[in-house]
């Protein structure tokens, strides 16, 4: 089993998951990618509950309605909005960021498990999950 790793956006692996004896190179890899990215919190498979992926959060009421009006709440100045608006929008910009991340590593692990060895169902369509089910079938016991 040979490796060719780079952790930016365009990782290439060789590594494969065909059985239990590939898992702990395999899983080195996909969680040093994680952590690169900084994800590793919403996939890690030791985790005792699914954690709550990133939301985009929807525009709170407030700022839309100044955004479409021009008006602003009663004590807000247009600054103030500006700046809540803002840092809403960069809010927004790193959790599409963070998701984007978080779908890329689950296409890494399927690119990465040979069609017969993938346990995919409705439940497993994140990284947390399908993480969970290969280790369950794959990790060693000590």
């Amino acid at each position: 089993m040979s490796t060719s790793t780079n952790f930016s956006s365009s990782t290439t692996s060789s590594i494969l998951l065909r059985d239990a004896s590939d898992w702990q190179a395999w899983f080195l890899v996909i969680k040093g990618r994680a952590e690169f990215d900084q994800i590793w919190k919403y996939c890690d498979p030791d985790l005792p509950s699914k954690p709550v992926l990133p939301s985009g959060g929807e525009t709170p009421q407030h700022i839309q309605d100044w955004v479409t009006t021009g008006k602003t709440p009663d004590g807000e100045t247009s600054q103030t909005m500006a700046l809540f608006y803002n840092a809403h929008r960069a809010i927004a910009k790193e959790q599409d960021q963070k998701r984007a991340k978080i779908a890329n590593l689950f296409t890494l692990i399927i690119n990465t498990v040979p069609a017969d060895n993938l346990p995919l169902s409705e439940d497993t369509k994140e990284p947390y999950s399908l993480l969970k089910k290969l280790k369950d079938r794959f990790q060693l016991n000590d």
